[in-house]
């Protein structure tokens, strides 16, 4: 990886398998992408409105030796990725959902968005849990972690579609957000392959399973966003939804990844997230008037 990011772009990293590295204060990383080089260069000009919102910010996918932003390799077709590295703060993101607030000119649907948490739900049945040793030693403490994700996730995605009889298909309010969100870098927030048009809950939700946000720092949060009831419910919806847990299982899965302790931390706190969710969805609900989750009280 060293030698390809040397001949690729003249950067010399000391770890030679690492494919991404800070230099004098900037982040690169080496996407993989199925982008070609002309939706490459669409990409780079699109967030360059990002760089106009925050001055200073240096969002570039950067030019390879040959003056592509496309790269051939052994690993597959990638991108070089560079970020100025600084502290992201609450009130930039919403000012990023409010700057992009009215300006796609995609649709997205209830419909759209279950199909891809089934699919997500199918996966881990049909692919990851075969994939796991039963001889491990703490083989029933993983399994156990992940009966209780999927128990979550069914209730999640049957919250989803009570929403869509409740307030219809079509989701409002969308915005430029994140595919993922687990902190506040200026990284994960600024990256071009992890944007992605949504309702702004999503990147809300993603923080509150990260735990940067709490229940008390949500609720004071979404009074900046003035939310509808649809927002809220798919917000809670998204909340009950374990994505940082199945995220950590197609790591195992895929890259082999040793995740076992943070399964089993998952497992230890499993009461602890029930009665911080029991305590969201009271707020939520008494507020906001959504649909309540009866299982939780």
């Amino acid at each position: 990886m060293r030698a390809f990011i040397f001949d690729k772009y003249g950067y010399y990293e000391d770890d030679e398998f690492a494919s991404e590295f800070d230099y004098q204060g900037w982040h690169f990383k080496l996407e993989k992408t199925d982008r070609n080089e002309e939706e490459l260069e669409e990409l780079n000009e699109y967030v360059k409105r990002l760089e106009n919102l925050f001055f200073d910010s240096g969002v570039s996918i950067i030019k390879n030796r040959d003056g592509n932003l496309l790269s051939k390799s052994e690993f597959g077709d990638c991108a070089l990725v560079s970020i100025k590295n600084r502290k992201m703060e609450l009130k930039d993101l919403l000012q990023m959902h409010t700057f992009f607030k009215d300006n796609q000119d995609q649709e997205y649907t209830i419909k759209e968005m279950l199909k891809l948490w089934e699919d997500k739900v199918d996966l881990i049945n049909e692919k990851v849990i075969p994939s796991i040793k039963i001889g491990d030693y703490r083989y029933e403490e993983i399994m156990t972690s992940i009966i209780f994700a999927m128990g979550l996730a069914e209730n999640a995605m049957q919250y989803l579609a009570e929403l869509e009889l409740d307030l219809g298909d079509k989701i409002d309010n969308l915005t430029l957000t994140h595919k993922r969100l687990y902190t506040l870098s200026s990284y994960e927030f600024f990256s071009p392959f992890n944007l992605i048009v949504d309702n702004p809950m999503r990147d809300l939700a993603e923080l509150y399973k990260s735990s940067i946000l709490n229940n008390e720092s949500l609720l004071n949060t979404l009074n900046y966003y003035n939310p509808s009831k649809q927002d809220v419910s798919l917000l809670l919806a998204r909340i009950l939804f374990p994505t940082t847990f199945f995220d950590q299982l197609d790591d195992y899965y895929v890259l082999r990844k040793d995740v076992k302790s943070n399964v089993i931390t998952y497992k230890d706190n499993a009461n602890a997230l029930l009665n911080n969710l029991k305590n969201l969805e009271q707020n939520l609900t008494q507020k906001y008037g959504i649909r309540p989750i009866k299982w939780l009280n």
